[in-house]
């Protein structure tokens, strides 16, 4: 038996995520990759990833692994196996890893990016995959969509760093389901030569709706619609209302996710 090791990219519009639905397998990226795989193989395949994206978000690094009993051939995996999937979906790379690797349970740590257009009219080629203030939930006035306070919300994030019960920023109703998460990290940048921000969130895992709404928050305070001590009352409080808006699902990607060396073979 061998365990391999996938990367996927893929353009989350027309998916109803990433979990698989037994009724309706093909219109979820891990019901799709289940049946091309086992196709390729002639065997029964089951995959898991590093997190389950939801409807219309993208991912341009996911990981996800599966046990097989053939031995691929790692180097022409990909391309053989990307002629028979959609264009919207791509294994960009493989290889073996350790029997007890976990796609989501061996992960140290996860990227998710969020994409805001500060244009009221963004570019037409990458419209579909950005968030634009002006449009709900926020509905900006489009002569203020340019000119958040990047700044303050750089401070802001600061309040999510470390370890927190993240039960205002989730819609995760789960009573017995712990809301506890470690974030490391959050970049908030402009990308060269766009008028693109980009709001990076690295964590130990989310929760759902996590990144979305923690996005919304920040770009809520940088518009002044929320204080400093605003989302500090917010965090402490663990209630849902008194935090920012959910941002759409399309400006989601998951971007990185990092594992410990010693699993790959």
């Amino acid at each position: 038996m061998f365990h391999y090791m996938i990367t996927v990219s893929y353009d989350g519009s027309s998916f109803n995520g990433w979990q698989l639905q037994p009724d309706n397998p093909l219109i979820t990226i891990q019901g799709l990759l289940n049946y091309e795989l086992s196709k390729f193989t002639g065997e029964d395949i089951n995959i898991r990833a590093s997190g389950r994206t939801d409807s219309g978000v993208h991912a341009t690094c996911q990981t996800a692994d599966f046990f097989c009993n053939k031995n691929l051939d790692l180097k022409n995996f990909p391309k053989e196996i990307n002629r028979k999937l959609c264009d919207s979906v791509r294994i960009t790379s493989i290889c073996r890893v350790r029997d007890d690797f976990h796609s989501r349970k061996s992960a140290l740590s996860k990227t998710y990016s969020y994409f805001v257009s500060l244009s009221d009219k963004p570019d037409v080629f990458y419209h579909r995959f950005v968030y634009t203030p002006c449009m709900p939930p926020l509905n900006i006035k489009p002569s203020m969509c340019s000119s958040p306070d990047i700044e303050f919300m750089k401070k802001c994030s600061r309040i999510f760093i470390g370890t927190h019960d993240f039960s205002a920023f989730t819609t995760d109703k789960s009573p017995d389901k712990s809301h506890v998460r470690t974030i490391s990290d959050i970049n908030i940048s402009i990308i060269e030569n766009t008028d693109i921000m980009r709001i990076d969130f690295t964590g130990d895992g989310f929760l759902y709706n996590m990144v979305r709404i923690i996005a919304g928050t920040l770009l809520q305070a940088g518009y002044g619609q929320f204080t400093y001590d605003d989302i500090k009352q917010a965090m402490e409080s663990r209630i849902r209302s008194n935090a920012g808006v959910t941002l759409p699902s399309n400006a989601l990607f998951l971007t990185d996710v990092e594992y410990d060396n010693n699993f790959f073979i």
